[in-house]
């Protein structure tokens, strides 16, 4: 049943971000506060492997996944938590970003 509700999470967690992106801008510091969210969302998918015994990746495929992931956080998420704290709408910057691939 867990494993049904995991990528549900996943999209939840993915498009609170920018939500959370408006509400935490004026008191944080764009950077500091996508690092802070980066570990925590780490935290919490790692209890979930625990929690369902998923089995781990090879050193190889980790490395592409910490790869894939640290430019996810540096060249998607960063501008956006940066427009944001700029002044920009979290909705205009979420139309932009969905836009993306046009």
């Amino acid at each position: 049943m867990l494993l049904r509700l995991i990528p549900f999470v996943f999209v939840v967690l993915w498009a609170s971000g920018f939500i959370f992106s408006k509400l935490a801008m004026p008191y944080a510091e764009p950077f500091t506060f996508l690092a802070l969210r980066f570990w925590l969302v780490a935290l919490l998918l790692l209890a979930i492997a625990v929690l369902t015994r998923a089995s781990w990746p090879s050193a190889g495929n980790a490395r592409h996944a910490l790869i894939a992931g640290a430019l996810l956080h540096a060249g998607y998420l960063g501008p956006v938590f940066w427009a944001v704290a700029h002044g920009m709408s979290a909705g205009i910057v979420a139309l932009i970003v969905c836009l993306q691939p046009l």
